[in-house]
This record gives C-alpha cells, sequence and structure tokens, in this order.
C-alpha cells in the first residue's frame, strides 16, 4: 500500500523523521556529526518526539545512537512526517549501507552522505554539504524546526 497518510508506530502514534546535526567545536576538538532517527510524535504537546530507532556512521561503522545515548550532542533538528512506507524504505537503505563498504571518507563517505542517502531513499534530495552543521541549515530552511528536539 502506497498512500500518502502518515505512518504509525506499535504505540498508534504518526511516524517522524528527525534528522539531527551539530557543528565542530574547535574548543573540545569534537568533530560535526548528522544523524538520522525515527520516532513518534508522543509528546505533542510539548513539540517533542520520543526516539524509537536512531543511526548514524562513523569511522567504525554504522551505531545505535540510542544505545550511546548520543541524542543530547545535537543543536539542530528537522522532523518530517513519513509513511509506514518510507519507515520500511529507510530502514532497508541503513540495512543496505552496513552491507557495502564500509569505508568512511570524510567529504566522500561520511555520516552527511549518510543522511543524505537515507532522506533520498524515500525521495528527499538535498544538495551536497561538507559540513554538518550546513546540510542541518539547509534542512532547516527547507522543513523548519518547529517540532524542536528528539527524546528518548
Amino acid at each position: 500500500m502506497n498512500d500518502n497518510r502518515p505512518g504509525t508506530s506499535t504505540k498508534g502514534k504518526p511516524y517522524q523523521l528527525i534528522v539531527l546535526t551539530r557543528p565542530a567545536c574547535a574548543k573540545t576538538i569534537k568533530p560535526g556529526h548528522a544523524m538520522i532517527a525515527i520516532g513518534d510524535n508522543r509528546y505533542p504537546e510539548y513539540k517533542k518526539a520520543r526516539c524509537l530507532e536512531a543511526w548514524g556512521f562513523y569511522p567504525d561503522g554504522i551505531r545505535d545512537e540510542l544505545a550511546q545515548d548520543n541524542l543530547h550532542l545535537y543543536t539542530r533538528s528537522v522532523v518530517i512526517p513519513i509513511t509506514s512506507e518510507q519507515y520500511r524504505k529507510i530502514r532497508k537503505a541503513v540495512e543496505d549501507w552496513k552491507l557495502t563498504d564500509p569505508n568512511w571518507i570524510l567529504g566522500f563517505r561520511d555520516c552527511t552522505d549518510f543522511v543524505q542517502k537515507m532522506l533520498a531513499s524515500i525521495g528527499i534530495h538535498i544538495e551536497d554539504y561538507l559540513w554538518p552543521d550546513n546540510f542541518g541549515l539547509s534542512l532547516e530552511s527547507r522543513f523548519g524546526s518547529k517540532w524542536g528536539h528528539c527524546r528518548p
């Protein structure tokens, strides 16, 4: 079935794709990063999404961001409602990425490229950016950031 109604989680809440980014910080020597999460609209009154699954791509491969408790590290978030079909496509794209070349190459096959490919898997095409925070700014200008941050 391929309709445009929002997909729903097992709790009956609409699925949301959350893209989170943060800038590089020279002061703390932390690199910038981009990741994706799947959430549901559990807390609409607080404009917050509950994260159900989250992934980021690092030099050592794809990591489960929820297990790493990395969600608090992000400064930008964009929440995009998605259908059940789009949810399945993203899950498949994540698994396909794990099976392809595992090499992480800054500027060519890194966290931003990973997120761009996941978005492309559901028909959202964003221009290429080297820096994750610039990528996040581009997404905010296109989709807004009215939903705030993702919480586990």
